[in-house]
């Protein structure tokens, strides 16, 4: 299957390379934060509990030790849901997060460049977490 040009791109950010094609999303590390990131997100898919895995862009391949995860591509929030995301308050509009021990907190940061849309549904693209220390 051919893709056509204006699907497909590359978003640099500060830690991985995307590389977007039809329906899949490879984020390549840049440096060792961005191996830590891939880990993270390949842990967190894992492991967080159902309710909160429906939030999640899902995995659907990884390699060992970060060195590539490949996620369903997801379609950007539209320009009306992306200004919404931006001003909500995370406690009050995501009471919907089931804490459990290891996951007292959503593991993305919240700002609309996280979200998009995976057959419809919102969902958070990026949730490696952010570099601690």
């Amino acid at each position: 299957m051919r893709i056509s040009k204006d699907r497909r791109r590359v978003m640099v950010g500060m830690f991985r390379w995307v590389f977007l094609a039809e329906k899949w999303a490879f984020k390549v590390p840049r440096n060792w934060v961005g191996f830590r990131c891939n880990r993270e997100e390949n842990r967190h898919w894992r492991n967080v509990p159902d309710e909160n895995r429906a939030m999640l862009c899902p995995v659907v391949f990884h390699l060992p030790f970060g060195l590539l995860t490949v996620m369903l591509r997801a379609e950007p929030l539209s320009e009306q849901d992306a200004e919404m995301a931006n001003g909500l308050d995370m406690p009050e509009h995501f009471p919907f997060w089931h804490p459990i021990a290891s996951y007292k907190a959503p593991v993305f940061e919240h700002n609309a460049s996280n979200w998009g849309y995976v057959n419809g549904r919102p969902v958070v693209i990026d949730y490696g977490g952010a570099p601690s220390g």
